[in-house]
């Protein structure tokens, strides 16, 4: 599956090195799968839930910095939410941005963003005191390359904000076709050193994000090593999840029984990723349940808001495996009868 939820006919076909750690896509799905047809951006910005995530984003971002800049790029802005959230925080300073995706930078001139189609390397602006990258390296064939395209965008003095998702646990983003690395930060900080870049700085992010980490790099200088800890068996861990992704649709087959028609609590990564990789299960969902949801489809079934009921079929789990506790508890107190697969995938 694709970031943007688009399911390809390829196998996801993901190697993992045992000595460094590193997670490696051989099917190349990469940088080409945004430049036409990318719909994860393809919409106005503006929408409840992406513009409270952008704003966290944004406060993220802010907390790494001692004062505002004069000029903010970002890299792979989309459709200039992000830019947006960070005009709220700084409405006097310069915004740009550049993507791949035509449909999404339509959307955000759309906005009043200055956005260009193109690639880092690409950019004919100039250098800008911050440089943001957020969630786009894991995506790109040749990260050492992008990493030197990045550092020539940083002014004198600036610094080069980097977003990904945390390479050091295995957890969804390994299920992303067009996801073509993993990184922990120890593997971000050598590819920083490879473009004359140092390591000013790591981070998690708030809890309310999701499991993603940030990199603060400036130009060489005299910065010393971040301390980052990585789990032992990281590789051997990363391996086992995807095995049992790989079993998941058999196991929640066995575990459904019989029942013919299914809903789904959920309309995110999640339930998309149950719709790629357990088909013979979601042909069986006939319904998407959320609340307050902002789409009247879902993976080629209608979407209802939950009202807090009970729900005549059962009700198979369809949010990320470390909140479907909380889920499965408040629906089963509401008398659904609940298929949760959380301790079906490999932590």
């Amino acid at each position: 599956m694709l970031s943007d939820f688009r399911v390809l006919d390829v196998p996801l076909d993901k190697q993992v090195c045992s000595v460094c750690e590193l997670v490696r896509g051989r099917s190349i799905a990469g940088s080409a799968s945004f430049e036409s047809g990318y719909q994860l951006y393809d919409h106005a910005p503006g929408a409840p839930r992406e513009s409270t995530r952008q704003r966290a984003y944004a406060t993220w971002l802010a907390s790494q910095l001692e004062r505002p800049p004069r000029l903010v790029l970002d890299v792979g802005c989309g459709n200039g939410s992000l830019l947006l959230a960070l005009r709220e925080r700084w409405p006097d300073v310069e915004l740009r941005g550049v993507d791949p995706s035509p449909e999404s930078v339509a959307r955000a001139r759309d906005a009043g963003i200055d956005a260009s189609c193109g690639s880092a390397a690409s950019v004919a602006h100039e250098p800008a005191d911050l440089v943001v990258c957020v969630n786009v390296i894991e995506h790109v064939e040749d990260p050492v390359t992008f990493m030197r395209s990045m550092a020539a965008l940083i002014a004198p003095g600036g610094t080069l904000l980097l977003v990904c998702p945390d390479g050091g646990r295995p957890w969804l983003e390994l299920l992303f076709v067009d996801h073509m690395w993993s990184f922990t930060g120890q593997h971000l900080g050598r590819l920083a050193a490879m473009a004359d870049l140092e390591l000013a700085g790591w981070s998690l992010a708030p809890a309310s994000l999701g499991s993603f980490q940030l990199v603060r790099l400036r130009r060489a200088g005299s910065v010393g090593d971040v301390p980052i800890n990585v789990a032992r068996g990281l590789a051997r861990a990363k391996h086992d999840y995807l095995e049992s992704w790989s079993r998941l649709d058999g196991d929640l087959l066995d575990l459904s029984g019989a029942a013919p028609s299914l809903a789904c609590f959920g309309i995110g990564e999640a339930a998309a990723l149950l719709r790629a990789y357990a088909p013979e299960m979601w042909r069986r969902v006939k319904v998407c349940v959320a609340d307050n949801p902002e789409t009247r489809g879902f993976g080629g079934v209608p979407v209802i808001d939950y009202t807090g009921g009970g729900i005549d079929w059962p009700v198979l789990i369809g949010v990320r495996p470390d909140v479907q506790g909380a889920v499965s508890e408040r629906l089963g107190a509401a008398g659904c009868s609940v298929i949760r697969w959380d301790h079906l995938i490999a932590a």
